[in-house]
């Protein structure tokens, strides 16, 4: 019936398609940052994480809660959250291809970041143009906009390229543009430190913090493209839209009751 269903109490909160058409569910299990990779078709990858669940589950500190994530190139699994609870930091770990912690990254797969503060959380990461992890969030107890940057070769080995038949001409973007807009909850209230994400059809992103008012922006953005907008908070779930830009566009996004 296109459904499925994994035991366990938890929730998902990014989704990430793979190129061979698996699928990563990242989120939290029991507290716990968790990833879950199903197979094209539905069912558990049972070569994935630990002892054929198909799910890799790790504990940082306390009440740990995974909300964004992204694969690299090289085919490691980048997951990052807030760890620790209500007095937490951000957390970032990475997995292998085969769904374990992997040992190259801060020695033991995982790191956490303090803001000198209580109520640090990350609630998106993404790569920088060199490969290197950046993560965006508030701090503070939602009081701040935090970023961090990870420095080091995070984006494995670079792939050896390979001779390729005379480029097809592809359509020139046209002038820059801006992308602006409010994001609030169903009530009309901001939300401040809520991460915007611009996602272009190549799959590259770009990542903006809404400020204290709710607003965001993007600049020198390429027109006569379409272009994914979506919201990552700790608090609302937001549904992306999409938008041909043409111009100076506003995009106000409003959560879900």
């Amino acid at each position: 019936d296109g459904r499925v269903n994994t035991a366990g109490t938890g929730q998902i909160e990014d989704i990430v398609v793979l190129t061979d058409g698996d699928i990563l569910a990242i989120g939290t299990l029991g507290e716990n940052f968790n990833v879950t990779r199903y197979n094209s078709d539905g069912s558990i990858d049972t070569l994935f994480g630990t002892g054929g669940t198909g799910r890799v589950s790790t504990d940082f500190l306390g009440s740990d809660f995974a909300q964004d994530g992204y694969v690299q190139p090289d085919g490691k699994i980048v997951v990052a959250g807030n760890t620790g609870g209500i007095n937490g930091d951000f957390g970032i770990l990475r997995y292998t291809t085969a769904g374990v912690l992997d040992l190259t990254f801060s020695n033991d797969g995982k790191q956490t970041i303090d803001f000198n503060g209580t109520g640090d959380g990350a609630a998106g990461a993404a790569p920088d143009s060199q490969g290197r992890i950046v993560m965006a969030g508030s701090a503070n107890a939602f009081t701040l906009v935090a970023v961090a940057r990870l420095l080091g070769d995070d984006a494995g080995p670079t792939p050896t390229p390979t001779p390729t038949a005379t480029p097809t001409a592809t359509p020139t973007p046209g002038p820059p543009a801006s992308i602006v807009g409010a994001v609030t909850t169903p009530s009309g209230t901001a939300v401040r430190g809520a991460t915007v994400f611009l996602t272009d059809p190549q799959g590259v992103r770009r990542l903006n913090l809404t400020n204290s008012f709710g607003f965001y922006a993007f600049n020198d953005v390429p027109s006569g493209v379409t272009y994914t907008v979506s919201v990552k908070s700790t608090r609302f779930r937001f549904t992306a839209q999409q938008r041909l830009i043409t111009g100076n566009t506003t995009i106000d996004i409003v959560g879900l009751e």
